[in-house]
Parts: structure tokens; C-alpha cells; sequence
């Protein structure tokens, strides 16, 4: 995104708000031509620009009716990790949503960023389609990683799917902790690829979200906005993931060759 600003002779600055300042994004303190708001959970939190008439994108978030937004297709991608393991032969997968410590503020389920209920709808949808039984802890986001991975093994789960790759660690140490191999025995596979992903204990199978892709299409709409605001309406545009291959899943047990 960067790059295509600098190219037309734009500086570069963006809005953010933690979660947990419960706030509005507001105005830029100083004068701009548009504007990048990253994370924004609900429309009501970009207000004073929908109103302001500033031309601006929302950047991995949803945005108001003034505005752009770049956002990953957090459904199609959780189809996408659910029918490769479909097609490694796994009829019982689990979700395991992000926890959220009941110590901080609360957020309901409602309030979360859109790839958190995205994702969930979807595996749900994936699961009902295909009639295959869920994990009843992917429903919020009030239940550990630990308590989620005793609950799937506890009812013979051979998969998960993790909303991130630290929860994917997390799920290993798990797994590993009740003497379950991975993936002989439990097949994993996570959004997100970091760097790191390709050096885990197993190297992870990742659903990469696109986020220079989002970045260059987020500084694409905002030129598109700035240079011709009368011609250009508002849009969503979302990206796919794409499926990196590791270590962490295989074929369910009685599928193996």
C-alpha cells in the first residue's frame, strides 16, 4: 500500500484503535487527503469519517456507507481448510475460536472482528452440509485452547482447524501433552503463515491470508476514491487465502494407504 501512495507523491499514516479503548477511530489530527482504518470491528466506529466527506478505505475491517474496505474471505477460506481435511478423510473436525480472558473488558460474540464470526458461520455451514458432528466450544469465545482439545478428544476428533497460529502451538503442546502424534493421529491445520510456521513442531499447514495483497488493493481503492470521487462508489472487496501444504495433516486413521 505504501508504495503506491509514496508513487503519487502521498505521505502515509493509518488510524487504529485497541479494543480495548471502546472508542470511535475519529478524525485525523492534521490535515489529509484520505485515509487507511485498520481493524475496525463495527461500522459505528468509523462515524466521524463516514460523515466527515474524507475519502478513506478500511483496511482487514468493515467500513461505513461512505467507504471502502479490503477484507480476507474469511468463509471461503475456512471452507477451504474444511474440505482439505473432508479429503484427507477427517469426519470429525474441530474450530477452535480465539479465547478471550472474561478478565478483560467484555466483548460479545457480536462485537468480534468480522473473520472471528466469518470463520465460525462457516464451519458450522461446512459441518451441517456434510453432516458431520461439531465442536460445540467453536460457538464463542469464552473457552480455552486447553478445554476445546479436551472436549474433541474426549469425542474422537481427528482434526482441528485453529484461528491462528499461535493457537495452533498451543493446540500442539496439547495434543502432545496426551501422548497424540501429530498428524498420525491428529491432523491440524491453521490460519495465518508467519515465518515462523515452516520451523513449528510439525512445520504447519497454513491457510495464508493475503495481507500484501490487502494492503496493495486498500491503496489502490483510496487513489481510485481521491482521483475520482464522483465516479467511484464505495465497494467491499474480499481476497482469498491460499493453502500452503506442511507436516501438520495427513490422512485420517482407516484413510491411509
Amino acid at each position: 500500500m505504501n508504495n503506491s501512495l509514496f508513487e503519487k507523491g502521498f505521505s502515509f499514516h493509518y488510524l487504529v484503535r485497541p479494543l480495548e479503548q471502546r472508542a470511535t477511530y475519529g478524525l485525523p489530527q492534521w490535515k489529509v487527503a484520505g485515509a487507511v482504518a485498520v481493524d475496525v470491528r463495527r461500522s459505528e466506529l468509523v462515524c466521524e469519517l463516514d460523515e466527515s466527506g474524507l475519502s478513506y478505505v478500511v483496511l482487514n475491517g468493515v467500513a461505513g456507507p461512505n467507504g471502502s474496505a479490503v477484507q480476507a474471505d474469511d468463509a471461503g477460506n475456512m471452507e477451504c481448510a474444511m474440505k482439505y481435511l473432508y479429503e484427507l478423510g477427517h469426519r470429525r473436525i474441530g474450530y477452535v475460536n480465539p479465547y478471550r480472558d472474561p478478565k478483560l473488558i467484555p466483548i460479545g460474540f457480536a462485537e468480534q472482528h468480522y473473520s472471528v464470526i466469518r470463520r465460525t458461520a462457516s464451519y458450522f455451514e461446512f459441518c451441517l452440509a456434510y453432516g458431520l458432528p461439531v465442536l460445540e466450544s467453536a460457538k464463542d469465545c469464552t473457552v480455552t485452547v486447553e478445554d476445546a482439545v479436551a472436549e474433541g478428544v474426549e469425542r474422537g476428533f481427528t482434526a482441528y482447524v485453529a484461528y491462528s497460529f499461535e493457537m495452533y502451538m498451543e493446540i500442539c503442546h496439547y495434543l502432545h501433552a496426551r501422548n497424540l502424534h501429530i498428524p498420525r493421529d491428529v491432523s491440524v491445520v491453521t490460519f495465518n503463515n508467519p515465518p515462523l510456521a515452516r520451523f513449528a513442531a510439525p512445520p504447519a499447514t497454513c491457510v495464508e491470508i493475503p495481507c500484501r495483497e490487502m494492503g496493495v488493493e486498500a491503496g489502490r481503492l483510496l487513489l481510485e476514491r481521491l482521483e475520482r470521487p464522483r465516479e467511484t462508489e464505495p465497494q467491499v472487496r474480499m481476497l482469498p487465502g491460499r493453502l500452503v501444504i506442511r507436516d501438520s495433516a495427513g490422512p485420517a486413521i482407516g484413510k491411509r494407504q
